[in-house]
């Protein structure tokens, strides 16, 4: 697999990070295909466990298979967040919601 964007600075998602910290949010962002985020200011997880172990929000912001992939009910063991928000319409609402998450979905009309 090939990311869509080979330069981590014409992503949409970068841009997203930069609005939620601008507005005062601590984000911690993993990026399997670019685990450094270099010269981006920011903060980078070694991995997915490492990025939602203290997180209030998780965020789907790229329809990478792995992403999209996640159990719910296995990421709720490894994050106190209870709401995510799914940009890409990747994630099954029912599941997220049976895991106990609040599930928001870009362009969902619900």
């Amino acid at each position: 697999y090939k990311p869509e964007v080979d330069d981590l600075r014409e992503s949409p998602a970068v841009e997203v990070v930069r609005l939620l910290q601008k507005q005062g949010a601590q984000v911690r962002a993993f990026e399997p295909f670019r685990p450094a985020a270099d010269g981006l200011e920011i903060a980078a997880a070694p991995g997915l466990e490492a990025a939602v172990d203290s997180a209030d929000a998780i965020l789907l912001l790229v329809r990478h298979t792995q992403f999209v992939r996640i159990d719910p009910a296995q990421l709720a063991e490894l994050t106190p967040a209870r709401v995510a928000v799914d940009t890409v319409n990747g994630w099954d609402p029912a599941a997220w919601e049976a895991a106990g998450f609040k599930l928001f979905r870009l362009g969902a009309s619900r």
